[in-house]
């Protein structure tokens, strides 16, 4: 009867070990899980950085391209102006 209470009490004993293997086993694969999708989100991330950085250097281009022409339209409205007058000026003196 003994040696039937020891043998029983060991395979409770396995069973608890097993439990707590395999519960330790899926806690385990669930960070690995978690790790995993942090990886990709940092990834992500830096990708939408990447194309953030990319986008607001073609903005601050564009924008300056844009002022560029507003500058070489304010001249050439200036020069146009200045020949008119001059020319109306000159028409006057005729």
């Amino acid at each position: 009867m003994m040696f039937e209470a020891a043998r029983l009490m060991a395979e409770e004993a396995r069973g608890e070990n097993e439990r707590a293997l395999f519960s330790q086993e899926s806690i385990n694969r669930r960070y690995r899980e978690l790790d995993e999708r942090e990886h990709r989100l940092d990834e992500r991330d830096k990708r939408v950085t990447s194309r953030e950085e990319t986008a607001e250097v073609h903005d601050h281009r564009a924008d300056e391209r844009e002022a560029r022409a507003d500058e070489r339209e304010a001249y050439t409205d200036t020069r146009e102006r200045d020949q008119m007058e001059r020319e109306s000026q000159a028409a006057r003196h005729r």
